[in-house]
């Protein structure tokens, strides 16, 4: 028999229901306070002092998360080296798909981004270390974090790629003056990182330049199958930020932001203890009927207003020092694949109504397939 692979959606759109008659937050049974208020959100986002410092990629497990001076470090790194990025043409972007095969959700906009990126992951370089990298993005982008599936990657194996990618990173030449990629991120900084942190950082800042990428990507596809005004402007190549960021509040990839109390303090009536985890309910927010008119519906004209983003509740990248540092190059990425795929292909999407987008560590659509055939 097999076995069902378990969403968390219908737990988070109940959040919804509870998000009405709550005070701003309201406490699961597990235990953790979840904040469905939009000021109450951005004051624990904003909140040094009351909260541990946390990132989701800028860690490992002898930092978490990395020393403030390391995180700068490694966040202009980063940037610069996604600034760096060299443009590639659109028949160089379509061909990132196997053209007239049917493609599955979960794994197809993962993989495409993984060959975006190939330059910034590591420019190059070859050998052992693309493998590894592949095996990182079978086994936990999507294996675990997209797709979700019952078999999670073992610790054991999970232990063995950060080994044996430290390994790698440290026969690598690298130039910490000029970064050309995350190996030489990782190595420029100026911290001493024991075992195999290396190559976790690594990976973690791996996963954050395509595991949100990729599976925005697929969303993006699904809502423009869905919605001929978007493809419209994708095939003529028209702006198409609005159609992408209005994707994100419906469905938001990172779906809830996770932060952990330092000092007991209250949140809209709660008492919050030291180590008490407290989620951000992005999703949930993204939702409320009293923030968004017309919330369920998908209204990408509503972001012709400039300041929309910050007079409601939208933060699907966080806020303060947290806030995702790629997100333009998230969009910008994005955009361009999708221009690429429009304009070259014939676009075929097959998802049953009744699925439910599936939610793990990642927000992703529905299990699906998507054809890229060539036009005619």
């Amino acid at each position: 028999m097999q076995l069902k692979r378990p969403t968390l959606w219908p737990h988070i759109r109940s959040w919804e229901k509870k998000a009405a008659g709550s005070s701003g937050a309201f406490r699961l049974a597990t235990g953790p306070l979840v904040v469905v208020d939009r000021e109450l959100a951005r004051s624990v986002l904003l909140d040094s002092q009351s909260y541990l410092e946390s990132s989701a990629f800028l860690r490992t497990q002898t930092y978490f998360p990395l020393p403030p001076d390391a995180r700068r470090v490694a966040i202009g790194g980063l940037i610069r080296v996604l600034g760096a990025h060299p443009a590639k043409s659109a028949a160089d972007l379509a061909g990132y798909v196997p053209a007239g095969r049917w493609l599955r959700n979960h794994a197809w906009g993962v993989l495409y981004m993984r060959r975006y990126f190939a330059d910034v992951l590591a420019c190059e370089r070859g050998g052992p270390l693309e493998g590894l990298i592949d095996d990182f993005v079978a086994g936990k982008t999507i294996g675990d974090d997209v797709a979700g599936r019952l078999a999670r990657m073992p610790d054991e194996v999970r232990d063995a790629l950060h080994r044996d990618v430290t390994a790698e990173l440290d026969r690598a030449e690298v130039d910490p003056a000029e970064p050309r990629d995350l190996v030489d991120v990782v190595r420029s900084l100026d911290l001493e990182l024991p075992g195999s942190d290396r190559g976790e950082l690594y990976l973690r800042l791996l996963q954050s330049v395509i595991g949100f990428t990729g599976t925005a990507l697929e969303w993006a596809v699904i809502l423009a199958d869905k919605h001929p005004e978007f493809a419209a402007a994708l095939r003529s190549g028209a702006d198409c930020r609005h159609f992408l960021v209005e994707g994100q509040r419906l469905y938001p990839t990172a779906w809830r932001l996770l932060r952990q109390a330092r000092v007991a303090h209250q949140i809209g009536g709660h008492e919050v203890r030291p180590d008490d985890d407290v989620i951000i309910a992005t999703s949930t927010l993204h939702r409320r009927a009293d923030y968004w008119p017309d919330t369920s519906e998908y209204r990408p004209d509503r972001w012709r207003a400039e300041t929309v983003a910050r007079d409601r509740a939208f933060m699907p990248f966080g806020q303060g020092k947290g806030m995702c540092p790629g997100r333009e190059a998230a969009y910008s990425s994005i955009e361009a694949a999708l221009t690429a795929l429009f304009q070259t292909y014939r676009v075929d999407v097959r998802v049953s109504r009744w699925r439910r987008p599936y939610t793990r560590a990642l927000l992703a659509p529905p299990r699906g397939r998507v054809r890229f055939r060539q036009a005619q």
